[in-house]
């Protein structure tokens, strides 16, 4: 009988760690939550999302094409590179 009561007692006791170590979880959880929540405000007022660069706004996503950045565009570039290889081949490089 007294095994059994130590069994319950231990099972008890575990169950209440358990629960601690939750209860400790949820609240660091809470706080992941709150500390997310206050760089999120800070960063919105780094960088107000009404602000452009080169008349692309930043309050979505942006999307650059060659000419946004000075590139060459790629069509123009598969034909150069194409005519390299081609000319490559026919021994003119």
């Amino acid at each position: 009988m007294l095994h059994k009561l130590t069994t319950a007692a231990q099972m008890r006791s575990a169950a209440l760690r358990v629960r601690e170590a939750l209860a400790a979880t949820a609240q660091a959880a809470a706080e992941a939550v709150e500390e997310l929540a206050a760089a999120k405000a800070d960063a919105s007022a780094v960088v107000p999302n009404t602000r452009t660069i080169n008349g692309k706004a930043l309050s979505g996503d942006v999307v650059l094409n060659a000419a946004d950045v000075g590139a060459a565009d790629a069509q123009y570039v598969d034909r150069a590179v194409q005519a390299a290889v081609t000319g490559a081949m026919e021994g003119e490089y």
